[in-house]
């Protein structure tokens, strides 16, 4: 848990550096969310289903583009041999509709995926580090002008060939969450 404090502060340090930045362009009022979210990591070439918790900060322009920085970790998903943990740290570019009570949005984007265990039964458990893409989309439905609930449904991958470890090439898994989106303004 202490690299998931890591990150969130980085996120939150990245979110005030932009917001000055945005005082610097002059025009234009940008959106800041920030979400917590609860999911399911499942599917593709994880054995089981785990419990995924994790954190997403974005700022978007009025056009809707925005960047996104996100964060998961299922925790202990069972396999037929240790466990397995699985964390992303992804980099995405979003489009988020600008308004209307329910806002769909499409994500994407590179980042990393640390896999700590076997994806089948291993003699050694190993953490490993590897490139990885993620795609998806989903909705948020707002409260208020502060508060929303977001649903969300991604794909991550891990392209390219793992030889020599204990995980298939070009390994992939979805990712479904929910979670409770705070919205702010930053006005130049």
């Amino acid at each position: 848990m202490n690299r998931m404090c890591v990150w969130m502060v980085v996120a939150v340090a990245l979110v005030g550096l932009n917001a000055s930045r945005a005082d610097a362009q002059g025009g234009g009022t940008y959106k800041g969310l920030l979400t917590g979210q609860l999911g399911a990591t499942t599917g593709g070439d994880v054995p089981a289903t785990s419990l995924t918790p994790g954190a997403s900060v974005s700022v978007h322009e009025t056009t809707g583009w925005g960047a996104e920085l996100d964060f998961g970790f299922a925790n202990g998903s069972p396999s037929p041999g240790p466990e397995l943990d699985l964390a992303t740290y992804m980099v995405n570019i979003m489009w988020l509709a600008q308004s209307g009570i329910v806002r769909p949005y499409g994500v994407g984007g590179v980042g990393g995926i640390q896999v700590h265990g076997c994806f089948a039964a291993c003699p050694k458990i190993a953490t490993v580090y590897d490139f990885g893409v993620n795609v998806g989309g989903g909705a948020i439905y707002d409260v208020n002008d502060m508060v929303g609930i977001r649903g969300d449904v991604r794909y991550f991958m891990a392209p390219g060939d793992k030889t020599g470890f204990t995980r298939p090439g070009n390994y992939g898994f979805w990712r479904l969450s929910a979670g409770v989106t705070f919205t702010w303004v930053i006005a130049p």
